[in-house]
């Protein structure tokens, strides 16, 4: 390249397997030491909540981790599959527990500033400050995300029968994993419409 073009091209990175999630920028390659190179997706992000969804995550990445040719994406890849149903139908039958559903957001002013609307931490700081808790900016309030009137409550109020995650802990899921099962060609509606097979046999 350096004779025929004068570019000088330096070699950064030599991978087994890259699979492409069809999203810009979005990729995970295996490089030659079998180490993971992610890139682009979502899971990885630190601001993901809750902690089973990051969890999935990285258990999912660990499995992509044995794929040393291409021989091996099709058992991998069932097994990714079947990962994903298995936290999928922990969530339906409320199995995880309240810590790794709760998600943490800090309070950056006070109760009494939020006038226009209430966020849904704040809604849970709301709840806490009626039971006598001192709840002050800068606090980091955990919640959980419920049936209820206001859709969510404190860890501290909460009950594992209140979680909803039909509605919203999926989702959770879903954002984390999407892009990388898009990369190997899974779709997560496929896993879904198993799981719910599997539940109601």
């Amino acid at each position: 390249m350096d004779k025929e073009f004068g570019i000088e091209i330096e070699l950064d990175k030599v991978y087994k397997l890259v699979a492409m999630s069809g999203r810009k920028k979005n990729y995970v390659g295996i490089l030659q030491n079998g180490e993971l190179d992610i890139k682009g997706l979502v899971g990885k992000k630190r601001n993901t909540p809750p902690d089973f969804a990051k969890e999935a995550f990285n258990e999912v990445i660990s499995l992509l981790s044995d794929i040393q040719g291409l021989e091996d994406v099709g058992k991998v890849v069932e097994e990714v599959r079947d990962k994903v149903r298995d936290y999928y139908r922990k969530l339906q039958r409320k199995e995880i527990p309240l810590n790794k559903l709760a998600i943490r957001t800090a309070l950056t002013k006070s109760l009494e500033s939020y006038t226009k609307n209430t966020p849904q931490h704040v809604k849970a700081a709301l709840q806490l400050k009626s039971l006598g808790y001192n709840v002050r900016p800068g606090d980091i309030i955990i919640y959980v995300k419920t049936t209820g009137k206001d859709g969510v409550k404190p860890i501290q109020l909460a009950r594992i029968d209140e979680i909803d995650p039909p509605n919203k802990y999926i989702e959770y899921l879903r954002t984390s994993l999407e892009q990388v099962l898009d990369a190997f060609g899974i779709e997560f509606e496929s896993i879904m419409g198993s799981s719910i097979i599997d539940n109601y046999s």
